[in-house]
């Protein structure tokens, strides 16, 4: 009984741990692929800015 327990118990904090720390390493990785892309990403976005001037 008392093995049943702290298999349930060790299982429930794998599962919660687990999914902490899988959305921190998401956050992380895509915080880090934006900061690899800025450069790209500011271009493209400022190019879309003066055409949006230039119409008006």
């Amino acid at each position: 009984m008392k093995t049943k327990f702290i298999r349930n118990l060790t299982f429930h904090f794998h599962r919660v741990l687990g999914l902490i720390l899988g959305i921190i390493v998401s956050i992380v990785g895509l915080t880090g692929s934006l900061l690899v892309f800025e450069g790209k990403i500011d271009r493209t976005y400022r190019q879309q800015i003066k055409k949006i001037k230039k119409k008006d």
